[in-house]
């Protein structure tokens, strides 16, 4: 069988240890026969040598005295020697003298004398010594030997074929032992792997039995399954965070719908006559502040996790920031009559920070607060400026348990569950982690226990502060557009109802409005409206809002050019970098606020 052909590891190790054991056997079998050769017929020689010298000597009297009888009987003494097949005494002439045959011998004596030294045939080695008498020679000596190799070979052969047997004996006997301590891990293993492959269980591991590579191996692979059931346990854990994180989107995105068409319907039944809809108004527009806030969360959390999210850092009072912060939580805070104390330092900080991710960071965990704690509860919002600027809030709320306290900054994290306080997405505070970490600096809960509320402090370094002012009251809205500040403004947009709205909005606002729903009617409609504004959607079917802007940035006959502002649902920087570059002059992301619309307007004229 070859080695390619074996279907299992055990195969191939029984291939490979019997024929490496085998190949080494003939190696040695045959090495060793070959030098036993060599040595056989070097003893042979060497015999048949001493031989000759011996009989060389005894020979000289009968080649000298020409006795051939004796020299016979000196011959005749190779009879002890069965090795020995014929043997010779040459005269001095060459001519033999005496010679002797062993009882098998069939080979001829040589009839002159062949050339002294030794020779080595198939089957004999001969041997020519010279005879001297006073050291004079006076013929020589002939002896032909067998060296027996061939039998020999043949008795080697067999006793090496004996051997090999009993070694590939022994080793298929030490080749299964051995095997079976390299494949019954390895098929451990396999099993291991199917298990978990067909889901049975994530906890059963291959039992280590060696501490050789085989073992290694099984180590680790009971650290990559360890991994793999962590890993597991995490995807699932994921799983059911998403699952809770999508069910809780529906809950608080139908939270604020539900009053926002019990509004509606309050406003269709009475008219806007009584304070009832003053009520109903005011309560839409906190809703949907609630739900712009939770767009605008969700799409901060997808910039974090894609390394997207920026900081514009600008010199600005902090006062300014808790005010703005403040503003934004309040309307939850008034709906719960929940009270709310500030305090700050005598004068106002400069800090360098993103003002509007600071006051996001604010917002979230005054809003966090205002949720967790019962209508009538107290929340305190205190600043400090020691060792850099640090932001408290505190509040007498549902307190959180200790072994959760790092957990409530981690994505999608929620403490408590059901109606027990488990509601929110869980993003806020990793949104305020964030922020406050990319600025330098650290934010930490600390809460007694559950029922007993709880204090976030926001702690920012002191290379953010720059300096201290006094402190000044807040500026006062600015009034609404009066006649003098009217604009014409061209709203397109492919969504008539948000087309249609935000016209009437801007026309209460004493502005003049004309409505295009597609790219090609905005631009026939520019020439004869003369926008000072073109307030323009970019995702729109057909020709783009992109498309749009081009092609109005082009025209010579608009004189002067309308302002351009993006109005769409895309609010990333590479979204607004894009808008810019397609030759908008301002990107606002939807719903509309109308103060910053009407900024950008007087901001751009």
């Amino acid at each position: 069988m070859r080695l390619e052909d074996a279907t299992s590891i055990r195969q191939k190790l029984r291939l490979v240890l019997l024929r490496g054991s085998l190949v080494s056997l003939l190696l040695a079998g045959f090495g060793l026969m070959a030098l036993d050769m060599v040595r056989h017929v070097r003893s042979t020689q060497h015999d048949l040598q001493a031989q000759a010298d011996v009989l060389a000597l005894a020979s000289q009297a009968s080649l000298s005295f020409q006795d051939p009888k004796a020299a016979t009987e000196d011959l005749s003494s190779l009879r002890a020697k069965p090795t020995v097949a014929a043997a010779a005494l040459h005269d001095v002439q060459g001519q033999v003298f005496a010679s002797y045959a062993g009882p098998a011998e069939t080979t001829e004596i040589p009839v002159r004398v062949p050339q002294r030294g030794s020779r080595l045939g198939w089957r004999f080695v001969e041997v020519v010594r010279p005879v001297l008498a006073s050291q004079e020679p006076v013929g020589s000596i002939y002896i032909r030997g067998e060296h027996q190799l061939l039998s020999r070979l043949l008795e080697y052969l067999g006793a090496l074929a004996v051997i090999l047997a009993a070694s590939l004996g022994a080793g298929v006997a030490l080749t299964n032992r051995l095997q079976r301590s390299i494949t019954e891990p390895i098929t451990a293993i396999s099993e291991v792997a199917r298990k978990v492959l067909r889901g049975e269980t994530h906890q059963v591991r291959a039992e280590r039995t060696s501490n050789d590579e085989v073992g290694e191996l099984v180590e680790a692979f009971n650290a990559m399954l360890d991994e793999l059931g962590q890993r597991a346990r995490r995807l699932e854990e994921s799983n059911r965070a998403k699952d809770r994180f999508l069910a809780t989107l529906a809950h608080e995105l139908r939270n604020p719908l539900a009053p926002i068409r019990t509004g509606l319907e309050i406003l269709k039944k009475d008219g806007g006559r009584t304070s009832a809809s003053e009520r109903a108004r005011s309560t839409m527009e906190r809703q949907l502040v609630h739900m712009v806030h939770l767009i605008d969360d969700l799409l901060d959390i997808a910039r974090v996790n894609t390394g997207k999210f920026k900081l514009d850092r600008r010199q600005v009072g902090l006062r300014s920031l808790i005010d703005a912060a403040v503003e934004t939580g309040r309307p939850m805070l008034e709906e719960k009559r929940q009270t709310l104390a500030l305090e700050f330092p005598e004068a106002d900080l400069l800090v360098k920070v993103d003002p509007v991710r600071v006051t996001q960071a604010v917002s979230n965990l005054l809003s966090n607060a205002a949720k967790y704690t019962p209508a009538g509860g107290h929340v305190a919002l205190r600043v400090r400026d020691d060792q850099g600027v640090q932001i408290s809030v505190q509040d007498d709320g549902i307190g959180i348990a200790p072994d959760s306290l790092e957990r409530v900054f981690e994505l999608f994290a929620q403490v408590g569950s059901g109606t027990d306080g488990g509601h929110g997405l869980g993003i806020g505070l990793f949104l305020v982690r964030s922020v406050v970490e990319m600025h330098g600096g650290r934010v930490t809960a600390a809460s007694a226990g559950p029922g007993k509320g709880s204090c976030f402090t926001l702690s920012l370094p002191p290379e953010v502060l720059e300096g201290r002012v006094p402190a000044t009251p807040a500026n006062a809205p600015a009034p609404g557009p009066g006649p003098e500040r009217a604009r014409r403004f061209l709203v397109v947009d492919d969504n008539a109802d948000a087309a249609g709205t935000l016209a009437m909005l801007l026309e209460m606002l004493g502005h003049t409005v004309s409505v295009a729903h597609s790219g090609e009617e905005a631009l026939a409609a520019v020439g004869g409206f003369a926008p000072d504004v073109v307030v323009l959607d970019i995702g729109m079917p057909g020709m783009d809002g992109y498309e749009v802007a081009r092609r109005l940035k082009q025209r010579t006959d608009l004189a002067p050019p309308p302002l351009l502002v993006a109005a769409t649902g895309w609010g990333t920087e590479a979204d607004r970098s894009r808008a810019l570059a397609a030759g908008f002059d301002r990107h606002l992301t939807k719903p509309i606020e109308m103060q910053a619309l009407e900024a950008i307007v007087q901001d751009g004229r």
